[in-house]
């Protein structure tokens, strides 16, 4: 069984999963438009969506909302409409994505939903 504990713990590594993933898309990816092809202006739109998430998880971390089962929920649920949105421009940039940039983008895409799946389970656990 997962614990109350359990609860707290995922949005810390919720929280620092999207604050390096604000890192990458803001000091890595969107500088190089070129070697991973998304452009730049959508790359910083992504990040500033994930340095929300980042803020949002650490934020319920530290001030202890992590015990009300909504707050996993809601956390949840921004991660997979990030992950629908990231997918969706993927699709419109297609032709512009270099293999690096899908390959980036299809690995986060991969953990954030490995998480999410992960945090509907422990939202929806009584225990």
């Amino acid at each position: 069984m997962l614990s109350l504990n359990d609860r707290k713990k995922i949005f810390l590594v919720d929280g620092l999963g999207a604050l390096v993933s604000f890192l990458m898309l803001t000091f890595l990816v969107a500088p190089l438009e070129l070697f991973f092809g998304m452009p730049q202006e959508i790359v910083f739109q992504l990040g500033f969506f994930a340095f929300f998430l980042a803020i949002f998880s650490l934020s319920i971390f530290a001030f202890g909302f992590w015990e009300r089962p909504i707050f996993l929920f809601l956390v949840a649920i921004f991660n997979t409409i990030y992950c629908l949105i990231s997918l969706y421009l993927m699709t419109v940039y297609w032709n512009q994505l270099t293999i690096y940039g899908s390959l980036y983008f299809f690995g986060e895409k991969f953990i954030v939903l490995s998480l999410v799946a992960f945090e509907f389970r422990l939202s929806f656990s009584h225990k």
